[in-house]
């Protein structure tokens, strides 16, 4: 037999462990995940703005059900609203604003709906369904005034 002293066999393996070669796959796969998929846009600004109109709508329509004698409405353009009584621009300021008129903040604009919406004593919008799209660029919202009851969806 052969000498043996301090001479051990060691296997020399060359090459990569299989759960080396999965980490690096998930870093390379996170990696072109963030590169690819490039900025993330929120819509929170359109939201906020279609929840403000939704409830300035409700607003114009409950003066109109006060209100036997007058009209009241919203005047829609791509970059704001107004309140209105019989036509015109309304005296009294929208709630939670210092004035009858509101401009959309500069991201969000009106797509479809721009006009007046009136409201008669009984809170219709008339006789045909009122929609308006809202939009900030990349998303879009949609507010739909029923007709006859002026629900909204």
């Amino acid at each position: 037999m052969g000498d043996l002293k301090g001479n051990s066999c060691k296997a020399h393996s060359h090459g990569f462990t299989l759960v080396e070669v999965i980490v690096v796959m998930l870093l390379l796969s996170l990696v072109a995940l963030i590169t690819f998929r490039g900025p993330v846009r929120s819509s929170a600004p359109l939201v906020s703005e279609e929840t403000l109109l939704r409830s300035q709508l409700r607003y114009a329509q409950s003066l109109a059900l006060a209100n036997n004698t007058d009209s009241w409405g919203i005047s829609i353009s791509s970059g704001g609203y107004t309140l209105q009584k019989n036509s015109a621009t309304a005296l009294l300021a929208l709630p939670g604003q210092n004035s009858a008129a509101y401009t959309f903040s500069s991201k969000v604009y009106v797509t479809q709906g721009s006009g007046v919406v009136l409201f008669d004593e009984f809170g219709s919008p008339g006789n045909a369904a009122v929609s308006i799209t809202l939009s900030d660029g990349v998303h879009s919202r949609t507010i739909t005034l029923s007709a006859e009851t002026g629900h909204q969806s």
